[in-house]
């Protein structure tokens, strides 16, 4: 498990200002590998700095633990 400067951990905000914890102390590769598998079944789109946004609105974002 990566420590905490490098650990990712992956969040979904359903709508605006609401976000629930899914996964956490993912390394990068791990985060952008569980992003991309995400992207593929809902159907969304991926930006560079680990952001899934899906076309029912959810965003899925990996955001490093600091």
């Amino acid at each position: 498990m990566p420590d905490k400067s490098t650990a990712f951990t992956i969040v979904c905000a359903e709508r605006p200002g609401q976000s629930k914890t899914i996964k956490t102390g993912l390394s990068e590769a791990e985060a952008r590998d569980w992003l991309q598998k995400k992207a593929s079944q809902s159907g969304g789109r991926i930006s560079a700095d680990l952001v899934l946004t899906a076309p029912n609105g959810e965003t899925w974002s990996a955001v490093k633990a600091e």
